[in-house]
């Protein structure tokens, strides 16, 4: 029943994002790890990102949570609540001891258990391979990678396993067992693809080639949102196991304790949140805005602070990619260029990562692909040589005005043409 179910899933799946995909990879979206090795999270981070610093968490006062916060690596953030990963592992452990093997095995199947090692090594081989071919893609300096560590708990997880094959194999059945299953395989998917060692090596994690090789998986560059999942599974699966136990007035009262307390943890030392302390965006519009929403027409609008353009961007800087997004909520003109966690590969080629990373007469020509019809300069603190070779080398542009004491250019075309086409997107 349930493979029948995942086949369902995955042919609706693939009828509601195919269209999706096909469309990010025509029009070149990498909507992957871009920087392979930046999400590592050590394995500090891990507990103290999990773990949140509230009245309830009982290491919290200890040595040992000072040293979590000194020593964490990472970028990782989930918010798990402690008492459902203690509640959830309860039920983990509880499951497997009532869950009795079917049979017994009197002579212990050493070839079985190195058939067990070699697929243990092939799988760890696999994910190092994985991380290395990413890292080499994206012209990256590959880290040094822990491969002896890698191996060990490769292997060690493998012996796991094979020893409480049989175990897991009854435990299951039960549906909250399968639940917390599937969370495990959620939590790996939010901890990324890579761990980092206390002397910054990696450690491939089991999930790097589903995470850098498989649609879908390498679909969701922040790793963490797995989490969602995760804490999901994890709720769920301790409820089913509670509601399987409501016949016993003993456990009922523990289990009324256990929600008790984790709803508290919701509401850490029980305060409503001060909001009055937060000062609400105030966003004016600029000269250039003004000056924009009075010449008509609906011709698309490029705006760059620097040449080649700045993909490190602040919603609230002036003049950046990320203001000029509520720009064009003011003076009703399409962008080009705007503030986004990930862009076309088009973008990356002629205004992010250029060949020629001068504004000469060759790289205005190029950057007409886009159809721009005003062109926004804010040269404050450009070179004067650079301003120089803007001015010479705008070509068929014409210079409408200047505004910010001469620090904004505003150029236009007169026969704007989006010519940007599929051979410019690879």
């Amino acid at each position: 029943v349930l493979f029948i179910a995942f086949i369902l899933t995955a042919i609706i799946a693939a009828a509601v994002l195919g269209p999706m995909c096909i469309t990010y990879q025509r029009f070149g979206f990498e909507r992957e790890y871009r920087t392979p090795f930046l999400l590592a999270s050590n394995w500090a981070n891990l507990i103290y990102q999990v773990w949140p610093d509230i009245p309830f968490n009982p290491i919290t006062k200890t040595h040992f949570w000072e040293y979590l916060k000194t020593n964490a690596r990472g970028e990782l953030n989930l918010g798990i609540s402690i008492f459902l990963l203690l509640g959830a592992l309860s039920v983990f452990v509880i499951r497997l001891k009532e869950s009795v093997p079917e049979h017994k095995v009197s002579n212990f199947p050493k070839y079985t258990l190195g058939v067990t090692v070699i697929i243990s090594i092939l799988f760890a081989f696999l994910n190092m391979h994985a991380l290395a071919v990413k890292s080499m893609r994206w012209e990256r300096v590959l880290p040094d990678l822990a491969t002896g560590t890698t191996y060990f708990y490769y292997i060690l997880a493998g012996i796991i396993i094979y020893v409480l094959r049989n175990r897991i194999r009854g435990a299951l059945k039960h549906l909250d067992f399968f639940l917390l299953f599937c969370a495990f395989l959620f939590g790996l998917l939010a901890f990324g693809p890579y761990y980092l060692t206390a002397n910054k090596s990696v450690i491939a994690s089991p999930v790097a080639f589903l995470q850098y090789q498989v649609p879908g998986f390498s679909g969701i560059r922040a790793t963490s949102r797995w989490g969602l999942l995760l804490s999901f599974a994890l709720a769920i699966g301790v409820t089913k196991f509670l509601a399987s136990k409501a016949t016993n007035r003993r456990f009922n009262f523990f289990a009324a304790i256990f929600v008790l307390i984790s709803l508290l943890e919701v509401v850490p030392r029980f305060q409503i949140p001060d909001f009055r302390n937060l000062s609400a965006y105030h966003w004016t519009p600029r000269e250039t805005d003004i000056f924009l929403k009075n010449i008509p027409g609906k011709g698309a609008v490029l705006e760059l602070e620097s040449y080649p353009g700045n993909e490190e961007q602040e919603i609230a800087s002036d003049n950046s990619l990320g203001y000029v997004l509520f720009s064009s909520l003011y003076h009703g003109k399409p962008l080009v260029t705007g503030y986004a966690s990930h862009s076309p590969n088009v973008f990356y080629k002629y205004i992010f990562h250029p060949e020629d990373d001068k504004l000469s007469f060759k790289t205005i020509d190029l950057l007409r692909k886009f159809g721009a019809k005003y062109w926004v300069f804010h040269i404050d603190g450009w070179l004067e040589k650079d301003v120089k070779l803007l001015k010479d080398g705008v070509g068929g542009l014409k210079q409408i005005t200047e505004l910010d004491n001469g620090k904004t250019l505003i150029y236009e075309d007169p026969d704007p043409e989006c010519s940007v086409g599929y051979s410019d997107v690879r």
